[in-house]
């Protein structure tokens, strides 16, 4: 398992989808523009998601990407996956690293199977409402609204 920028965007790109609550397909145009990642990069991920039945394309007018599955079904391990070539290469198991690394890659790999696109939205979605007024961004302006503290000196 390798955690890479290929499946830092991927995973980004397909939170970007399953978020869409008017549920019509995004164009690789705007997930680049909105990630800020150059467009053939982002159509070669999507070419291996695709690949790995993880997005569907539409054509045409009002074309673009949707998930083929509920984000339920889709686990960031099947993402990595998609999106990270294998290339086997063999364990050398006189190096010991070599034989720890592959157990931690394996125990990594496990654990991110269990880990669904919609949990992550979901854990998001709890933190979000545990954030005070105070810590929120303010849309329009962008500046962060805090209250402002002042301290009184005392000088001696």
């Amino acid at each position: 398992m390798k955690l890479s920028t290929k499946g830092k965007y991927a995973i980004r790109a397909m939170a970007n989808i399953a978020l869409n609550k008017a549920k019509k397909p995004i164009t690789l145009l705007n997930l680049a523009k909105h990630q800020g990642i150059s467009l053939s990069y982002l159509e070669q991920l999507f070419s291996l998601l695709r690949k790995n039945s993880l997005v569907s394309g539409n054509r045409g007018p009002g074309g673009g990407y949707t998930l083929a599955n509920s984000p339920k079904n889709i686990t960031v391990a099947q993402i990595l996956k998609a999106v990270n070539e294998k290339k086997d290469k063999p364990i050398n198991y006189q190096k010991k690293d070599e034989i720890i690394w592959e157990g931690f890659s394996n125990k990594l790999y496990k654990h991110l199977d269990t880990i669904t696109l919609d949990s992550l939205i979901q854990d998001i979605s709890q933190n979000e409402t545990a954030i005070t007024k105070e810590s929120l961004i303010n849309q329009k302006s962008n500046i962060t609204e805090a209250p402002i503290v002042t301290e009184k000196t005392t000088y001696q």
